[in-house]
Order: structure tokens, then sequence, then C-alpha cells
């Protein structure tokens, strides 16, 4: 099946007057099962077969249905589309064959019927490994019938508010499959919880095997920093002796004991590393997750809770000190491996309008556990210089686009990295809500990609990220192409919102696409990407006489797009209890103060500040007034 919208598949023969040529992947070498380049056609081969983890040292092969897939080569040629689209076919086995595929380098299309977003692979190899690697077994299937589990579990410890069950089979690769909270009002050391196991869409257990079942009580503390939260395990129940029959309910009953293995990590934050190098920078505060797990294998997200803290960093504090003790239940021989990932947004308005949508940026490492303290800063540079077309894209704009000729993406290469995920994101509007959709990745370890017209539409607005990928397991050269390996790192960096439409620059209003059009520059009524300035758009015009804008308060804007500041009568609502009060003045002593706190004794409100004594303050700072 070939991708299309409303125009024909057609990418560049000739971009800016060259020829439109891919280049080798990596560093131009070809690979051994790769012929030279004199060599005929020949098939491109391979497989997609998972590699499940049973325990540490089980596992089997799990081999994908391709009868369904898309897969397709897409080989550059001289003609106007740019490409020629060669169709292959695959197997119930997990075997599948692309005819006639000319050495050097290609794009190989793969398209899942349970995911349909186009994944592009640039490789120069002719034999493909298209498999994952996953825990949990999948040689019997799961449950097709409602099947209730009844938990009835005895001698927990009484819980809080914020108190957790995890629910978790991992030889079953059912990893956190369900999650309860605890009511502290109730019993205090009896759970009596239902849920389905035809609703977990995981193998049925069989206590043969054996399978293990788990289930995980957690608490969390604050710490005297109140940006920081901990989650520990309080006691946990385990056995191996559950069998479950599809269509019949089960009920599981045991007592939970309280784990007597216990160790020690903290961990350094570093949180304005993940900030540099960005192109499009980020004013909210940044909400860090980190996570100690232990999992049959350190090639997944999933695994068992150890240890997890949840920290926010505020406008002055960007490095935090965080960890502590925590207790663990679970087997030696199991990996344990640390998850970090600061939640790194960037907000976006649907163009003419100033509705907001956020695009979370994938910024994370998983990696083994070394020691007991932990530094967490990048291990590499953020992408940056990204263009699109050859214009800059990290300020709104528009790029020349017809619908015919491929969009080209390029950026600095990142020391120390091979491999690069760049995503194409489509920013709409319903009316009432902004939105963005993925419409295609593209997989290379060259430092740019061609992106088929037939993917965009002209007069859409768009949004390109490109990621830098530290991962040993995957090598396009030798087609090994979706295997994620341990450790990982991921830093993503993303484009301002572009206009894919040629006319935006012209200094003629093209309708509908267009608002205004002051000649591809900004004015004082019009941005560069053809949309008339508003405050709230997202899109600082300085022509326009704002001095920021962020789509509403940050920690460095206001939202009437005027730099943050204490004293300029504005309550700025992403400061929280950092602005609580704001009277227009930088004086202490009149109820807020010259860091707008409201001082002891005093009520404020309204905006500006009006703040009236409510009580008699005495002491060193009512004597000081005087």
């Amino acid at each position: 099946m070939q991708i299309t919208r409303s125009v024909p598949l057609v990418v560049a023969g000739a971009i800016a007057g060259m020829a439109f040529v891919l280049s080798c992947g990596g560093d131009g070498a070809t690979t051994s099962d790769a012929a030279g380049p004199d060599a005929g056609p020949s098939a491109v081969t391979g497989t997609a077969a998972d590699t499940l983890y049973e325990s540490p040292t089980k596992t089997s092969s799990n081999p994908n249905d391709l009868t369904t897939y898309v897969l397709q080569a897409y080989v550059a040629d001289d003609s106007p589309e740019g490409f020629r689209i060669i169709n292959g076919g695959g197997t119930k086995g997990g075997m599948f064959s692309i005819p006639d595929v000319p050495a050097g380098s290609y794009y190989l299309l793969v398209v899942a019927p349970d995911d349909p977003v186009p994944h592009f692979y640039q490789t120069s190899s002719h034999a493909i490994d298209l498999g994952l690697t996953v825990p949990g077994r999948r040689d019997t299937p799961p449950a097709t019938m409602p099947t209730p589990v009844t938990l009835h579990l005895t001698g927990h410890t009484a819980a809080a508010e914020t108190d957790r069950l995890f629910v978790d089979s991992f030889s079953a690769g059912a990893s956190a499959l369900r999650e309860f909270g605890l009511d502290p009002t109730g019993p205090t050391t009896t759970i009596d919880r239902v849920f389905d196991w035809k609703d977990v869409q995981a193998p049925l257990l069989d206590k043969t095997r054996p399978d293990d079942f788990m289930v995980v009580h957690t608490s969390a503390t604050e710490s005297d920093n109140p940006r920081i939260t901990t989650r520990t395990i309080v006691d946990v129940f385990s056995t191996r002796e559950v069998s479950l029959v599809d269509g019949q309910p089960a009920s599981i009953t045991g007592a939970f004991t309280a784990p007597t293995a216990t160790e020690n990590l903290s961990f350094d934050l570093d949180i304005a590393a993940y900030e540099q190098g960005l192109d499009v920078t980020n004013h909210q505060a940044i909400e860090t997750t980190t996570r100690l797990r232990a999992g049959l294998t350190g090639t997944s997200l999933q695994g068992a809770p150890l240890l997890d803290v949840d920290s926010t960093t505020s406008l002055e504090v960007r490095a935090l000190r965080a960890g502590g003790p925590y207790a663990d239940p679970f087997p030696p021989e199991w990996e344990r491996f640390l998850f970090n990932g600061p939640s790194i947004l960037a907000s976006y308005t649907s163009r003419k309008t100033t509705r907001a949508t956020e695009l979370f940026m994938n910024t994370f490492e998983r990696r083994a556990v070394t020691g007991a303290l932990v530094t967490l800063a990048p291990q590499f540079a953020a992408p940056h210089a990204i263009k699109l077309n050859g214009v800059d894209a990290s300020r709104a704009g528009a790029i020349p686009f017809d619908g015919i000729r491929a969009v080209t993406v390029d950026w600095a290469p990142v020391v120390g990295v091979r491999h690069y995920i760049v995503t194409a994101s489509l920013l709409s509007d319903s009316g009432t809500n902004a939105a963005i959709t993925t419409i295609a990745t593209f997989d290379t370890s060259e430092s740019s990609v061609q992106m088929p017209a037939a993917l965009f539409e002209v007069g859409d607005a768009y949004i390109i990220s490109v990621s830098a990928v530290g991962d040993a397991s995957t090598d396009y050269d030798s087609g090994s192409l979706r295997r994620i390996g341990f450790p990982y790192s991921r830093r993503e960096a993303v484009t301002a919102r572009m206009l894919f439409a040629s006319s935006c620059g012209n200094g003629i209003v093209d309708a509908p696409v267009e608002e205004c059009d002051a000649g591809g520059a900004e004015s004082a009524t019009c941005n560069a990407d053809c949309t008339t300035s508003r405050c709230g758009d997202g899109i600082t015009n300085i022509a326009a006489g704002e001095a920021c804008d962020d789509t509403s308060d940050s920690l460095v804007c206001d939202r009437d797009c005027t730099v943050r500041a204490c004293g300029d009568g504005f309550i700025n609502s992403a400061l929280g209890d950092v602005e609580a009060c704001d009277d227009a003045n930088t004086n202490d002593f009149d109820g807020c103060s010259m860091r707008c706190a409201i001082e002891a004794g005093y009520t404020c409100t309204g905006v500006p500040s009006v703040c009236k004594l409510t009580t008699s303050v005495r002491g060193p700072a009512r004597r000081a007034r005087r």
C-alpha cells in the first residue's frame, strides 16, 4: 500500500538546482551484506521476530505476522517524484522480502496494522532485523472471555491517601498491569479487589511454568524540600502458585510481608543541563521523573518499582538532590536500572488562534545503577540548527512547499551520536481545541532526511522534532533497525510552528492560507508565517511590541507578553507561591514584599494587589517600618 493523501506520493528530484541523491548510511561504508556500487539490484530480505524474556536466562522468539504490514523500499532516482517505490510482502512466520532493490542507501517503510504511523528507516543493508526485545512470554493466548481475578490479601501496613498497589506478572510480560489506590479510612490490614484478566491482554498465568504474580504496596513521602516526593515499597505479596483459565473466575489469597533487604541511592539532578542547547526554549517549570526499577532485562521500560522520585524545579532552583533508602524484595538476578526523564514541554497555538497545546519532548535516559550516588545529566548535546528546506526552523515561519517536492530536514551532527529519530507532526485545530498528531517518523544515521511530499498538505502547519539517540544495539548499516539497547539515552529538540506553503512571503495575501503577508518578515501586525500577530499565539513578534510570548504565564513571561518581574502589578500564575501578590512596587513592609510574598499579618487581593493589615504585627519587622 502506497501512502497517499490528496496528492500522489512524489518526492523532489531536484532541490535548489541539485540532483537529489541519498547518501550511504553512517560513515558511508557499505556493509558486507550489501552489494557494491556497480552490482545489480538484489532482494532485501528480513525477519521480524521479537526476543522475549521470561526470566533473566530463559528467552524465546516470537515471529510477527507480516501479512498485513506495509513493507516498501523508497529508492532515490532522477524522476520528478524523486523516489521509486518497490513493494514487498511478508509471511505469518515473520519473514519478508522486497525484490530488486539497488545497492546503496534507501528508506525502508514499515507500517504495522496496530500502528498506522508510517516509520521510515534509512539503511543500506539488504538483510534486515525488525525484531524487538521485550519482557514476558507470548507462547499462550491471553484471555478472550471475562476472567475475574479476586484479590484477598491481609497484613498490609496501614495506608495513607497517597498509597498505591501495583499488580505485576513479569514472566507474563504484565508489568504494572493494574494500579489501585488505597482508602485510608477503610480497613487497614485487608485488601479485597477484583479485576478482569481479559483487560490485561497478557498470557494466562500457569503455575507449572512457574509464572510469578506480585502485588506491591508503595507509599509516598515528602522530603524537607516540598518540590520532591519519594515513593518506596512498604510491603509485598508474591506467589508462583497461580493458574488462570479463560472465562473462569479465580481467587488469590495470602498475606503481605515487609521486605528485609534495604539499599540506599541518591541522585543529583542537573535539570538546567537538559534545557541547554535547545533552539526552541522551554520557559515552564520542569517536572522530573526518576525511577529505580528491577526487571528481567534492561532493554525495556517495564520493571518493578523500587524507588520513585518526582521533583519540580523552580525559577531559582534548577538542580536538586533526591533519593534515599529503599526496600528491595526482588530476585538478585534481575537487572537494576535507572530511568530519568525530565518533562520538557513546548507550547504551540494553532494558526490564526490563541488555542494552545503542548508537545512533550522525548528526553530521557535508562542505564544501570552504579554506586549510591548518581549524577543525572544529559549524555550528549541536543540536536540544533534544524532547517526545513533550507529555512531556519527555530522561529515560526514558512517553508517553500508545493505539495510535490520533498521536505528536506537537516541539522548539525551531534558529537558521539550516530542514531537520530525525526518525527513529523501536524498542528491542527478543531474549532475548539488545538491538537498535535504524529504523521511519520524517520530513523537514520545521517544528519538529514527527505520526507515524501504526500505526508503533508499545502497550507497546513507542522512541527518537526529531531532526537539524538545513544544506543549501541541499533545499527542501520547492519540492518538492525528496531532493537532498543541498554543503556539508552535520548534528547529531542523541536522546531517552531512552520507553515508549509510557497506563497507565504510573496507580499500577497493568499486566502485561505494566509491572514497577512509581510514579505516573509515580521511587521507590527503580521507574523513571519503569515498570521496576524496576537499576544498569546506563542510567537514573539518584536515589531508588534511583544517582549515575549509563551502562550500563557511562564517562569519568564507574563500572559500579556511582557517580561515577568516582581513589581509589575501582574500576578504570574506559573510561579505559584513564588509570586503570591504584586502591588506594582518592590517595597517591603506594605503587605507585599519586594519578592512578591504576602507579609505576615496582611491579606492581599486583586491585580495589582491591594494589601490590608488584618492583625497586629510586632517585633523587629514592625519597628523597622517606622
